[in-house]
């Protein structure tokens, strides 16, 4: 039987969570998963929950779990299989996804913005604050900084994006500002139209449900 890992920080509650509808997913589909807080744990499979706790050491076949680009960040989660370069690999459909979240309203594609100021948001490291790029407008990780407006109304009236790593970049490309972002293994760089991009990004995320009844991770396997 294939065996699972599920590598989880005891001491975010969020990673409580999200280890609890995997360990059900896995289960859904019959696989032997263990929930464990050892960073060192491995299986044939091996779940990751952010960057920070248990990505950096680990091997084998990593399923790569983090943020969400769009919707309630408390119900949605990326999901992904880990690369050598550093990105992950998505599950991967046709535009009825999109779709589908349009009509429900969990996200929103915004026109193109023409006229505005240039907007930088910032990553919790400060990259764009260090690459000395010009700005208009400046907003900090919110890790570092307390905010009194959305990410969203803090881009009113900008046009352009200059981002680091982090979810802000896609967010900024969906509400319709031009995107510079510094981070190269970001998500937002693309070839793709905008539409085309949008429809591949809703195979990235999924649902507490979708991942507890074993759908996302069917997904998911369907690529290896």
């Amino acid at each position: 039987m294939t065996t699972v890992a599920n590598i989880v920080n005891p001491n975010l509650a969020n990673q409580l969570d999200t280890g609890s509808w995997l360990e059900k997913g896995f289960r859904e589909l019959g696989y032997d998963i263990r929930t464990t807080a050892d960073r060192k744990a491995s299986g044939d499979i091996t779940i990751v929950h952010g960057p920070n706790y248990a990505l950096r050491g680990s091997k084998g076949l990593v399923l790569w779990l983090d943020r969400c680009w769009y919707g309630n960040k408390d119900e949605w989660v990326s999901l992904g299989w880990k690369l050598d370069n550093g990105a992950r690999a998505f599950a991967t459909g046709d535009e009825n996804r999109l779709l589908q979240h349009i009509d429900t309203g969990i996200v929103e594609i915004e026109p193109m913005r023409h006229e505005g100021k240039t907007i930088a948001l910032d990553d919790f490291a400060q990259t764009v604050r260090a690459s000395g790029m010009l700005h208009d407008t400046y907003r900090g990780h919110p890790a570092r900084e307390k905010h009194t407006t959305t990410l969203h109304g803090a881009m009113l009236g900008h046009q352009f994006a200059v981002c680091g790593s982090g979810t802000c970049a896609a967010q900024a490309k969906l509400a319709g500002l031009h995107v510079l972002c510094l981070d190269p293994s970001n998500i937002v760089h693309s070839k793709l139209s905008r539409w085309a991009w949008a429809g591949e990004l809703a195979w990235t995320q999924w649902h507490r449900s979708e991942i507890e009844s074993g759908k996302a991770l069917r997904c998911l396997l369907d690529i290896l």
